[in-house]
């Protein structure tokens, strides 16, 4: 079972992450908090162009949103974009980042240099990757899986 949600309040604990609960219930968490959510669900099949498409889409980038990784990066740290304390939620990652290996991590990479700016300037700002729980994205699971009890042997 993982650890409860708490603490997206507070932006020195903030960044990417694997998502290790329910996106719906970080959602409502979140909310609950003050802070905006934005739920991205990555269609089969998409590839970059598409996965730009929809962060443009969902997150509402400008028009002059140039439709490539530095673009993003530049959207992500610009307050006029990024109003306020935000949650990002990309859902059903997996078949993305099979297809698409060095762009999934090229991603990642823009990701965490956004969510890196904003933890540096206090604002919180969490981006987690989701899909099935048994897949491992290469990032930190939150909140974290605590570790098995060795004394919890499963005996009744």
């Amino acid at each position: 079972m993982a650890e409860p949600i708490t603490g997206l309040g507070d932006a020195t604990r903030s960044g990417l992450f694997q998502l290790g609960a329910d996106p719906a219930d970080l959602a409502r968490v979140a909310r609950a908090e003050g802070l905006v959510v934005r739920r991205i669900v990555i269609a089969r099949g998409s590839d970059k162009r598409r996965l730009l498409a929809a962060l443009a889409n969902t997150l509402a980038l400008p028009a002059h949103f140039g439709q490539n990784w530095d673009a993003l990066h530049d959207c992500l740290t610009d307050s006029e974009v990024v109003k306020g304390a935000t949650v990002i939620v990309l859902e059903r990652c997996l078949a993305f980042a099979t297809a698409h290996p060095a762009e999934f991590e090229t991603m990642k990479e823009v990701l965490a240099g956004a969510a890196e700016y904003w933890r540096t300037s206090g604002r919180p700002f969490w981006v987690f990757v989701h899909d099935a729980d048994a897949w491992d994205s290469g990032l930190e699971r939150w909140p974290a899986v605590p570790a098995a009890d060795p004394t919890d042997v499963g005996l009744s």
